[in-house]
């Protein structure tokens, strides 16, 4: 599934310099990196579903190119008092890092607001995904994704 055109940020809002910006563009595919100069967000494919993230903030969830929820993780410790929110670039590196190294890490933390069933998985059930996920990568030999300096 393609980014939902419907869901793009107003590109007013996209940042176009600064070193936020130029991590998120370190980090990202030549593909991501135009979708996101597109769009004003990124479209993840994952093993358990894919993900649509944005600068307004949405977190999306989807299956078989249904939406099935929305997701929040609460990001802390931002600034002297550590109640501020973090700037929208950093988050959605974040959010970035978080679903390319450890989406089983996001399904374990984030707090979910269903729009329809979705099977909810055990503890052990996840625990078990989580060795296979690490069995996959060991057997690919694929390497986390890292920013380069």
């Amino acid at each position: 599934m393609d980014y939902p055109a419907d869901m793009a940020v107003d590109h007013r809002r996209i940042p176009k310099t600064g070193k936020p910006i130029a991590l998120l563009e370190r980090i990202l595919l030549p593909e991501e990196w135009a979708q996101f100069q597109h769009y004003g967000g990124l479209w993840i494919e994952g093993k358990w579903g894919d993900y649509l993230i944005n600068l307004n903030g949405r977190r999306a969830c989807y299956r078989n190119g249904e939406l099935i929820g929305s997701a929040c993780i609460f990001l802390t410790g931002y600034g002297e008092d550590s109640h501020g929110d973090y700037p929208e670039i950093d988050t959605l590196i974040a959010l970035y890092l978080l679903f390319k190294n450890d989406e089983l890490g996001f399904w374990k933390t984030a707090c979910f607001n269903f729009t329809q069933d979705v099977k909810y998985r055990s503890r052990s059930e996840l625990d078990r995904l989580e060795r296979e996920v690490a069995a996959w990568r060991a057997a690919d030999k694929s390497a986390s994704v890292v920013a380069a300096s």
